[in-house]
């Protein structure tokens, strides 16, 4: 009796795999022409019922399977008997991932290579085998199964690494915004005192503008007077408010001189009265109160080096 091959091969449709080879001589083998108008999903059928028509035992006593022919116009059939491949010693048939024959030439015409039947698409492989058509029916869903859950896992490995490597650079760019942060921190100070330096030269400059401002409104002022000739205005007591604003109590000798005086202030365009000068003429003196804002809107001289 010839032996049987246990063969592992690596094809598209499936990895690693085990493929028991069944010697030739248990099989009977039968060509069966195919109608032009069949399918190729109407095949199975067809072939079950050609061997129904053509096998001398019933279907479950027989382990069967079938192949087309290159040209398509035909199936090779083959079928063993169940008893007599056990008493053979080939008991454990589902063990396998397939279980094919080892059948050489049909007619000097078509010859099954059994290394060709296994580099066909899957399909054609459970056709070719010989096992139950019940359990093939078991077997095909359980590996489809099976073939999802390894690619769901396949995917979720991906994910996981893919998750990994992101945290990975998140750590990263955490590292490098502290060495960032750090970095800043130890600038601050250093910042925080050219700040404060920038501040107080600042206010150096606007202490030093307004303590000169004071006497510059009030040498406007007086040279306005000194350019009245002959003028009687004198000045009692001079206040200046904020940075602009300055009041003036004096005496002038008639109330003309006053108002020429206030009329001046106003022309210079330097002076803007707040309100109407105050007077009180008593003894031929007139005493008056004049608040004026300085606008400084025409320059005038240089008074000790500063521009009025």
């Amino acid at each position: 009796m010839k032996e049987s091959k246990n063969i592992s091969q690596e094809t598209d449709h499936s990895s690693q795999f085990d493929v028991l080879i069944l010697p030739s001589e248990y099989f009977f083998t039968e060509r069966v022409n195919v109608p032009n108008d069949l399918s190729s999903s109407e095949l199975p059928e067809f072939a079950e019922l050609s061997i129904e028509g053509i096998a001398p035992f019933p279907l479950d006593q027989l382990r069967w399977g079938f192949v087309p022919s290159a040209d398509g116009k035909s199936v090779i059939i083959y079928a063993a008997h169940y008893e007599r491949l056990k008493r053979a010693g080939f008991t454990d048939l589902e063990s396998y991932n397939w279980v094919l024959p080892d059948l050489t030439v049909f007619d000097n015409t078509d010859i099954l290579d059994i290394k060709e039947i296994i580099q066909q698409e899957e399909t054609k492989l459970w056709h070719a085998d010989i096992r139950p058509k019940s359990f093939k029916s078991v077997e095909r869903r359980v590996r489809n199964v099976t073939t999802w859950v390894t690619r769901i896992i396949c995917y979720a490995a991906l994910f996981t690494l893919f998750l990994i490597t992101l945290e990975v650079l998140l750590q990263v760019s955490k590292t490098w915004l502290g060495t960032r942060q750090a970095k800043i921190d130890s600038q601050r100070a250093e910042v925080r005192r050219i700040e404060d330096k920038h501040s107080l030269m600042n206010k150096l400059e606007q202490v030093a503008q307004n303590e000169l401002r004071p006497i510059i409104i009030l040498e406007a002022a007086n040279q306005i007077r000194i350019d009245l000739k002959n003028s009687g205005i004198e000045y009692d007591e001079v206040v200046i408010e904020g940075l602009n604003r300055l009041t003036i109590e004096g005496k002038a000798s008639t109330i003309n001189e006053l108002n020429e005086y206030t009329k001046a202030l106003r022309n210079s365009g330097n002076f803007q009265l707040v309100e109407n000068p105050k007077s009180i003429t008593r003894s031929g003196k007139t005493t008056f109160t004049a608040t004026l804002d300085y606008i400084r809107t025409i320059p005038s001289k240089n008074i000790g080096g500063v521009l009025k």
